[in-house]
């Protein structure tokens, strides 16, 4: 597995268990005691920023060959900063057991 499926792995959990909270919304149940930046909403949000990360990735990736090498260049510089960017996003997954040592930031 690549880092950015570990990723995409990681995000699709985090929607699911976010999801799952969604039928208990009203604050006086447990999605009350749920820390505040933790919330569904907040987390939904989170992991759509993320796959906009991704997508940008990899949409940097498909620079074509006629393009002029000054151009690629500054792409792949692009492509660079968001793979920089995914590292940072996927740290927060450093715990779980398909995490990679040599994703770490």
């Amino acid at each position: 597995m690549d880092l950015v499926e570990f990723l995409r792995q990681r995000l699709r959990e985090d929607e699911a268990a976010a999801k799952s909270w969604l039928p208990f919304g009203n604050p006086d149940t447990a999605a009350r005691a749920h820390p505040a930046r933790h919330n569904p909403g907040r987390v939904l949000r989170e992991v759509e920023a993320k796959r906009r990360l991704i997508e940008r990735y990899e949409r940097a990736a498909t620079i074509p060959a006629s393009i002029s090498g000054f151009v690629r260049g500054q792409d792949d510089g692009y492509r660079q900063g968001c793979l920089d960017a995914i590292h940072d996003a996927a740290a927060v997954y450093a715990e779980h057991p398909d995490y990679q040592a040599e994703w770490k930031p």
